[in-house]
């Protein structure tokens, strides 16, 4: 330890917790090995049991392979499961049932052969070889098993493929049985049909109807069109289209139209051709738009009355009569055209009605044919396909199709040499892990606390100090810890207590730090001793320190300061004493001393009382520094009840004694009486774990 040099890094957090672990194993080991030894001695005994109870054995070895197939055209063979088939057959091999089979032939073939073996069966890699390892008592036995093994599997096997191929044909079988009668069934149904219907006529009827029902349809929208443009469109506008667009009836005069000039030529009212009347129409308004136009030219230079402007005049209202004339045959014409396109459209409508029935019944009648034609063909195909399954099933069933079969007969058994060293390697790894196994268990159960890691994990109040264990190694039974000197040789132990004295110095808010009360959870963990040389480090720091003996029941200060202990804290706080009188110095400069007193039954009434505020008050006044050393929390109430009229609270957790779940209570107690707790002091720590690294430069403290 003393030869780390100074300068080298501390270890990092988790190091620092896995050293922190191993170290706490460490001690676990140190203290239960017997575990461990027990739990090695018990497993290498019970191995050896084994090994001299174990009977001689022997092996035998036999190979299986996996051999070609022949495809028939058919394709009549029966397949397994090729994703998985080598591990399927290991197991098969494998199996309770093959090795059953094998011992009841052996049972039949030689009844005399006594023995028991059972198979390991495995492949080899990269080849489609099986190899077989029977392991039994008896020798021949054991060879022979390996045999009816390999026999049995082929056997097994076999029967299967029969199971499967029997059970595959009578399902087939049923089917075909259902398909037949369901195909005698649709072919009567399809003849019944075609008996009830004349399906060469209702094929031709269903052609003719339909094309003809399309020629009215197309009828239909030609009448109807040329109805919207006979009821929307004007005489002018009718007889002014060209002639492809005009409908193909317009009445119109008989005869040729009139000369031009001729004032009485009047059109005769006969019916004509719809492009005569058409024709006539536009040239009679060409010549009247040319007579106007002459009139309005002589109207220009001759007088009204002339005669021949007054002629004109007659022609121009002689063609606009007939004009008139026109359009008024043309409107005849057109309402005649009118009323019989509605009649026609009547007549087409009902004749396409009927014709849409006919045609719908035709393709009823079709699709029933069709459909009933389908269905016994489908039938026929399902039926005709089972038949062919069920024959090539036939074939199947009648040849071999065993894919493995015995490649090499099981070899003479030869005797197997007992596995000392492994049974022994065994029984040492059996033992180490169930003695590792019972010593993390008691570690789980074990809530002790051992370090400052596991401290900072389980509270979340801070350390103050860290005393270490100066107990003489190899003392199994710690003596009473003498307290510090001025020149004391214990240099880690002297600066742990200087450092918790810092702690406490330069602590938030010390100025009102004037009493402190230092307790523990349970007896035993040394808060006496760090109760004392805290009060003796404060005293050389030159405070004026009063160390008052508060553990009423079983306090011991007057004996560590070698000080009349008869009257003390206990007298005063019964009057029978004031605390100036019965006060004694100690050894130390500034360390006054009120030793316990007399013991107490009952001393927590006796803090309830006013003579304890008033001995508060008083020795405020007379010291710098009150330390009270307190019973542990957990055996009397008189800490709990001291606690709230001290300044601050310390309490000591001892280092592989502790338990951090009575380490909680204590803290609840304190807790719940509103004591101001200013952190915790963990005592006798060992320093040879990763968390004390800075103890190990105690020789820069020693005399050159």
């Amino acid at each position: 330890m003393d030869n780390i040099p100074a300068n080298a890094p501390a270890p990092s957090h988790w190091t620092s917790r896995l050293a922190v672990k191993l170290h706490r194993y460490k001690n676990l080991l140190q203290r239960r090995w017997w575990i461990l030894f027990l739990t090695l001695c018990i497993a290498l005994a019970y191995q050896s049991f084994v090994l001299f109870k174990k009977p001689e054995m022997f092996t035998s070895f036999g190979k299986m392979m996996v051999s070609g197939k022949v495809d028939t055209k058919e394709q009549a063979s029966y397949s397994e499961d090729l994703q998985n088939f080598y591990g399927t057959q290991i197991e098969i091999m494998q199996s309770e049932d093959v090795m059953g089979r094998a011992r009841r032939r052996l049972a039949l073939e030689s009844p005399n052969l006594q023995g028991d073996a059972y198979i390991i069966a495995s492949q080899t890699p990269r080849t489609s070889i099986f190899t077989l390892q029977g392991t039994g008592t008896n020798p021949d036995y054991t060879q022979r098993f390996v045999d009816a093994v390999m026999s049995e599997f082929v056997s097994y096997k076999r029967d299967k493929r029969q199971e499967t191929t029997d059970s595959t044909m009578v399902q087939i079988s049923e089917e075909l049985t259902r398909l037949r009668r369901e195909l005698d069934d649709r072919e009567k149904e399809l003849n019944a049909f075609i008996e009830a219907n004349n399906m060469a006529f209702w094929e031709e009827q269903s052609n003719t109807s339909a094309k003809f029902l399309s020629d009215l349809k197309t009828q239909q929208a030609d009448l109807t069109k040329e109805l919207r443009l006979l009821e929307n469109l004007t005489e002018d506008q009718l007889l002014s289209r060209p002639a492809a667009e005009v409908p193909r009836a317009i009445p119109v005069a008989e005869g040729s139209a009139p000369q031009p000039g001729t004032p009485s030529a009047v059109p005769d009212t006969s019916m004509v051709g719809a492009g005569d009347l058409q024709t006539q129409f536009l040239l009679k308004r060409q010549e009247l738009v040319q007579r106007q136009s002459e009139v309005e030219e002589l109207g220009k230079v001759l007088k009204p009355r002339h005669p021949k402007l007054v002629r004109m005049k007659e022609e121009v209202t002689s063609l606009e009569r007939l004009l008139g004339v026109i359009r008024d045959q043309s409107r005849e014409g057109t309402q005649a055209r009118i009323a019989s396109i509605k009649a026609e459209l009547s007549s087409v409508a009902e004749s396409i009605a009927s014709w849409e029935e006919k045609t719908l019944e035709a393709s009823k009648k079709g699709a029933e044919y069709k459909r009933l034609q389908g269905s016994v063909a489908r039938t026929k195909e399902l039926y005709d396909g089972l038949l062919s399954s069920i024959q090539n099933l036939d074939i199947s069933k009648n040849i071999g199709q065993e894919t493995i079969q015995v490649m090499q007969a099981a070899s003479p058994a030869h005797k197997v040499p007992p596995k000392v060293l492994l049974n022994l390697a065994l029984g040492l790894l059996m033992g180490f892990g169930v003695g590792a196994g019972l010593l993390v268990l008691l570690d789980r159960a074990d809530d002790r606390l051992t370090s400052f890691t596991e401290i900072n994990e389980q509270f979340s109040l801070p350390v103050l100090g860290q005393i270490p264990n100066v107990t003489p190694r190899g003392q199994k039974v710690p003596t009473r810890t003498p307290p510090l000197r001025a020149d004391d040789d214990r240099y880690m132990f002297a600066e742990a207590f200087r450092n918790l004295r810092s702690s406490l110095v330069f602590m938030p808010g010390q100025q009102q730090l004037q009493t402190l009360l230092v307790t523990s959870s349970i007896p035993g963990e040394g808060k006496s001793t760090i109760t004392a040389n805290l009060a003796v480090t404060m005293a050389f720091a030159g405070a004026r320190v009063l160390l008052v003996d508060a553990d009423l029941k079983r306090g011991d200060m007057a004996k560590m300061f070698s000080v009349d202990g008869r009257f003390g804290f206990s007298s005063v706080l019964r009057g029978d004493a004031s605390w100036q009188t019965i006060s004694q110095p100690t050894a130390y400069e500034n360390l006054t001393l009120l030793p316990r007193g007399p013991i107490m039954s009952q001393p927590a009434e006796l803090l309830l009382q006013p003579t304890l505020e008033a001995f508060m008050q008083e020795v405020r006044a007379a010291y710098d520094l009150i330390i009270f050393n307190s019973a542990p929390i957990l055996a009397t109430d008189d800490t709990t009840t001291l606690a709230p009229n001290i300044d601050g609270c310390l309490m000591v957790v001892r280092a592989f004694v502790t338990s951090a779940r009575l380490a909680e209570n204590s803290l609840n107690a304190l807790h719940q009486r509103q004591a101001k707790i200013l952190g915790l002091i963990l005592n006798s720590v060992n320093t040879e774990m990763s968390d004390y690294y800075h103890y190990r430069y105690s020789q820069y403290y020693s005399k050159a």
